[in-house]
């Protein structure tokens, strides 16, 4: 913790050297070569003040003080809501000193038809009921994340998951095509059934994204591929 605080601390000393130094009178190349270095030197406080939160937080999301339990929701793009898309597919995941475990998955569907119509509550903030309410999303699960406001859409999905089939959830995870895309540089390219190449860093946006539409006109076909991926 000292020595992520001080590195934070040493950049921002170096900003304020370098804004210093940029009120002085300079000649143009000197000054260019100023600004490249202040852009530089931010990009870098700001990417170590991430790093400084996510080393903060990681331990307790990743299960290192006792097991944390999380929905995880892909959120599609192609249809869009307030939080960025509506939700094809979805996952339960349990995290237990620093061990990941997926315990189930799949179609939102699942979900949606685990109970009738009418007999989930909806358990949200007033002005999430306020809003959004009037279109049933404890009914149509895959539209609860109407609100641009995703700690809010997390409540709701929170409130609604275990009265769905599920289990009560310390938190709400939701990953769009380009989140995926970023866990594939970390685990490699994976194979889908139904999909001739595999799914990569590079494409997965693309084809979860919009490929899919092109190439597979079922929709049963497409959640297929969705739920596999």
């Amino acid at each position: 913790h000292g020595q992520r605080g001080q590195n934070l601390k040493s950049a921002d000393q170096a900003v304020t050297s370098i804004d210093d130094a940029r009120d002085a009178p300079l000649l143009p190349p000197l000054r260019d070569r100023l600004d490249e270095l202040s852009d530089q030197v931010i990009d870098a406080r700001d990417s170590a003040s991430v790093a400084n939160s996510v080393v903060s937080q990681l331990p307790d999301l990743l299960g290192g003080h006792g097991t944390r339990r999380y929905l995880v929701v892909f959120l599609t793009p192609a249809e869009l809501r307030g939080a960025g898309g509506f939700i094809g597919s979805y996952a339960e995941i349990v995290a237990n000193g620093g061990e990941v475990r997926l315990i189930r998955s799949g179609r939102i569907a699942d979900l949606i038809d685990a109970v009738p119509p009418g007999i989930r509550t909806l358990i949200a903030p007033e002005d999430y009921v306020r809003r959004w309410a009037r279109f049933n999303p404890q009914d149509y699960i895959q539209d609860a994340t109407f609100s641009p406001d995703w700690p809010m859409d997390a409540e709701v999905l929170r409130g609604l998951y275990p009265q769905s089939g599920g289990t009560v959830v310390d938190g709400v995870i939701g990953v769009d095509p380009t989140g995926l895309a970023a866990l594939l540089r970390l685990t490699g390219p994976i194979s889908l059934a139904g999909i001739g190449e595999p799914l990569t860093a590079d494409n997965a946006a693309e084809v979860l994204t919009r490929t899919q539409y092109l190439e597979y006109g079922d929709r049963a076909e497409r959640a297929e591929i969705l739920e596999e991926a």
